[in-house]
């Protein structure tokens, strides 16, 4: 535990939660001075992933590398949420032909893919113009994941469609959507009046 000025302990989540508060108010430089600063027995899963985390949402690509790479080499445990956020960084920075290769990482790791890895996956075959490599990632997803109920995933998956200029198939996941918002949810409803417009 790190004591502070004021004599109060600070667990290893805390310090990770100030990690981030410091990239968010500070900035990056900051963040990675308070990373430097912690005592060796915070250097762990949390503190690296959020260190992970602020790089991608940065854009940092080689600090966001090397740190995945460190962080294997310390045998911490990767947990989707990293590899979803080093996703979204190669999609952010034109990149998205990358995505498949992590997914793949992450299932020879036995890292269960969750409704936002598929919802990341699809997109990225979306920029690539593989509409059949989404549609494979669907029924994938329909055959593993264990949240397929999750009406976002048809959001997207419908607006994948819609922006392909497939409208027939935008329309059947459109009422597949609708079938899923079982608790109408007022933001699903949103979604569909956009989607049908």
């Amino acid at each position: 535990m790190m004591v502070n000025k004021r004599g109060v302990n600070k667990t290893v989540s805390d310090q990770a939660i100030h990690l981030d508060l410091v990239a968010k108010a500070q900035g990056i430089l900051a963040a990675e001075n308070y990373f430097v600063d912690l005592p060796e027995s915070s250097n762990n899963h949390l503190t690296y992933g959020v260190l992970l985390n602020c790089y991608c949402k940065e854009l940092i690509t080689e600090k966001a590398k090397a740190l995945i790479e460190k962080m294997k080499e310390l045998n911490l445990p990767l947990g989707s949420m990293s590899y979803n956020g080093l996703m979204m960084l190669y999609t952010n920075i034109g990149q998205p032909e990358r995505v498949p290769e992590i997914v793949q990482e992450m299932k020879s790791c036995g890292i269960m893919l969750d409704s936002y890895t598929y919802n990341v996956w699809m997109r990225a075959l979306a920029a690539v113009n593989d509409i059949s490599g989404v549609e494979r990632v669907i029924e994938e997803m329909k055959r593993d994941a264990e949240d397929t109920d999750d009406w976002t995933t048809y959001s997207n998956i419908t607006s994948i469609y819609v922006d392909a200029g497939l409208f027939e198939k935008a329309e059947k996941t459109l009422k597949e959507l609708e079938k899923r918002n079982a608790h109408r949810d007022l933001s699903a409803f949103q979604f569909l009046i956009t989607l049908y417009g």
